[in-house]
């Protein structure tokens, strides 16, 4: 350390000591913690999560608890219902999965200690004799404190990519891990190289602020030497790793541009790493150009055209086709086909060749001529929620449905739709109220998608999109918005409602909600959207039109789509 050593070999090693960990203080707590986290994430996924908020939920505990006892949703015929949820691990396993986590994260926080410690004893112990060894030590101590505070400074590098990478790992998105790492790692080699700069340009004026300057002479002159070789370690460690890499050129590939990185510092993502402890991924496939979408349902997704409008939320990354039939369940959707000729025979369905853009005409031609990224479904609006018509269902879906989806390549996007405005309408009397209903809904849906796990190749893995749990929250957090969401017959989704659903399958399939100034336009609001869309049929032809949201009430909106839009919801079952 350019100290006054009687041993020059302690020098060197102190000084290729300092260069081979300064880079573990910086990275060691991104990649150790992260990796573990990854590597039991991928080969172990729970069925239940903690809430995203709890403040609204805990009003009905049983909406996201685990609903294998439930009694009333148990399936003789079905071969899902019959495989009951893993057992939990044992106390042994946990304990040990706690400790494969928290050692490679204990060893990543105690490293710089360590090393602060070394670099005590080092000079400690073979200033010796040497009557400076009280000025050696002092100014080690002030520019190991300096040192110690610029480590520490970017400890939220940890904190927000820790989770971001497990959840893609989770997810079975291994190419997105690893993107992610590299800008990390980009990130981390230019934060190391400024705080070099800044630590060797400025190194007198924070000294001085230590006090150094007033111990002595020497002790200064020993704190600017040692830190400015510790500050340039910071640097060339990472030089040193790349040399003891087996294949330097892959750790090389990994480094990306920065820019993409700073979208994970965004103020909502910054609030929901905190709030959730699992943030909503990035997008999927944030680097294709086009997204392939495929729409099946019923009224709940052609009330206000929800295909037309996530083209438009999506500013025409997704391409997208359908097949919608009025009053529809899985089995009458498969067996009937499309069932919108009078209903989307409208203006803005008219092509340039004079036919009408009614979607696909069945769901085998929709899913089984064409590839696709995306399948948008959703059953009957009470179907889910009753024991024996979800046993017809679940077994179209496993047989009829499945091949198709199969062979399509989508991965099956779940719309978990809302409770009614008004308990018992349309025969819903054993429903119950909104709480109820959601929840019966709730565990439907996660029955679905179970039943698709099991069948479906890993990479199309089903997820949920968590409309109702959406309509639920602002149930009880806003009840004059919740009143809003509906169309006049109380089970629609009003313009209100459609943005809000649309803005969740967004989240769903890209991992984050829609641009805001895409989602909230400046100049003429949300309710251009469907406008520029072109929606083929906002609500059945001769009922009075209901207002669009304004922008106040579209940022609402917005906002608790992003609250639901995390790994907790889309993949909870």
């Amino acid at each position: 350390y350019k100290l006054q050593f009687r041993k020059p070999m302690v020098t060197r090693f102190a000084a290729a000591t300092c260069c081979a960990v300064a880079l573990s203080t910086t990275t060691s707590t991104i990649s150790w913690p992260s990796y573990c986290v990854q590597r039991r994430s991928s080969h172990r996924h729970h069925h239940h999560h903690l809430s995203w908020h709890a403040a609204p939920m805990e009003r009905i505990p049983l909406l996201l608890r685990a609903n294998s006892n439930n009694g009333d949703m148990s399936e003789s015929s079905s071969s899902v219902e019959s495989k009951r949820e893993e057992e939990p691990p044992s106390n042994h396993n946990t304990a040990s999965l706690i400790l494969s986590l928290a050692i490679p994260a204990l060893v990543g926080e105690i490293i710089d200690p360590l090393l602060t410690l070394a670099d005590t004893a080092f000079v400690g112990r073979f200033a010796g004799d040497n009557n400076n060894a009280a000025a050696l030590l002092a100014g080690l101590g002030s520019a190991s404190a300096i040192l110690t505070f610029s480590f520490y400074l970017f400890n939220f590098l940890c904190t927000a990519t820790t989770p971001l990478i497990s959840q893609r790992r989770a997810a079975g998105n291994d190419t997105q891990a690893l993107t992610l790492s590299g800008q990390v790692l980009t990130l981390a080699l230019l934060l190391g190289c400024l705080v070099t700069l800044i630590l060797t340009v400025f190194s007198q004026p924070l000294l001085t602020l230590m006090g150094t300057s007033q111990t002595g002479p020497q002790a200064n002159q020993y704190a600017t030497s040692f830190l400015a070789i510790r500050a340039a370690s910071v640097f060339l460690g990472f030089v040193i790793f790349l040399a003891k890499t087996r294949n330097p050129r892959e750790l090389l590939a990994l480094f990306v541009p920065i820019k993409p990185l700073f979208s994970i510092v965004r103020l909502q993502k910054i609030r929901s790493t905190y709030l959730s402890a699992v943030l909503q991924p990035e997008a999927d496939i944030d680097q294709k150009i086009i997204v392939r979408v495929a729409f099946l349902g019923n009224s709940l997704q052609y009330f206000n055209d929800q295909p037309r409008f996530n083209e438009v939320l999506s500013s025409g990354k997704i391409q997208q086709n359908s097949c919608y039939c009025p009053h529809s369940n899985f089995v009458s959707l498969f067996n009937e086909g499309n069932g919108m000729r009078d209903k989307w025979n409208t203006t803005n369905a008219l092509l340039p060749d004079g036919t009408f853009d009614m979607g696909a005409p069945n769901v085998t031609s929709l899913l089984g001529q064409q590839q696709w990224d995306f399948v948008v479904m959703n059953d009957y609006s009470q179907g889910p929620a009753d024991p024996h018509n979800r046993t017809l269902h679940l077994e179209s879906l496993q047989n009829d449905y499945a091949p198709l989806i199969i062979h399509s390549g989508a991965t099956p996007v779940l719309l978990l739709t809302w409770a009614y405005r008004e308990e018992g309408i349309n025969d819903s009397g054993q429903m119950g109220g909104a709480a109820e209903f959601t929840r019966k809904l709730h565990d439907g849906y996660q029955i679905y998608a179970r039943a698709l796990k099991e069948i479906l190749p890993a990479k199309q893995k089903p997820r949920i999109a968590p409309v109702g749990l959406a309509f639920y929250w602002i149930h009880e957090e806003n009840y004059g918005m919740w009143l809003k969401l509906y169309h006049w017959d109380s089970m629609h989704p009003s313009p209100h409602g459609s943005f809000l659903e649309g803005c969740i399958i967004y989240c769903t399939i890209f991992g984050s909600v829609p641009p805001i100034e895409v989602a909230i336009p400046e100049d003429d609001g949300p309710a251009s959207l469907w406008l520029k869309a072109r929606a083929r049929v906002m609500q059945p032809l001769g009922e009075a039109p209901l207002p669009r949201p304004t922008s106040a009430e579209a940022k609402y909106l917005w906002n608790v789509a992003a609250k639901h839009c995390t790994l907790n919801y889309i993949y909870d079952y």
